[in-house]
């Protein structure tokens, strides 16, 4: 009966290759009985994907892994001190673009006019860009030579 067994499982899991086919390395048949209505028991054969220890591929997916989790550089946008600039324009400016609150608005503004220039945010380098490029146009819409510089952190 043993012999049998082995040898329908033996031609059952060669009537499933094609052609006597060479199966994918790594790729192992599996028998499984599927039961139908008439309650018939009948062969199925699925092929299962083996578990292969690939050094070169766990580095490929390590390094893939490490480029999803790499955060961005980031850019430190400042505001830099003219003489012809209104104080008040420099805080709307602050308010509108860079979203602050009229307090600390005010406050990085006299920083501006004591030192030169002041930190107005940090930002990924498109962000800072767009922030750059949106105060040099409200500047020159408004008549004034408010310049703004990033420099990366």
């Amino acid at each position: 009966m043993r012999q049998f067994l082995s040898a329908f499982c033996i031609s059952v899991f060669t009537a499933g290759i094609p052609g006597n086919a060479r199966l994918p390395y790594g790729t192992y048949p599996v028998m499984s009985m599927a039961i139908s209505r008439e309650s018939h028991a009948r062969p199925v054969i699925k092929y299962r994907q083996m578990a292969i220890h690939n050094p070169q591929r766990e580095k490929d997916a390590q390094e893939d892994a490490d480029l999803q989790s790499k955060k961005p550089p980031l850019y430190a946008v400042f505001l830099l001190n003219d003489d012809y600039t209104t104080m008040d324009f420099v805080i709307h400016v602050l308010e509108t673009i860079f979203h602050m609150p009229v307090v600390e608005a005010t406050r990085i503004m006299l920083h501006v006019h004591k030192s030169g220039r002041g930190l107005a945010g940090i930002y990924t380098r498109e962000i800072a860009e767009t922030k750059l490029d949106t105060v040099h146009k409200i500047a020159r819409e408004h008549e004034f030579p408010l310049k703004c510089v990033m420099e990366k952190e």
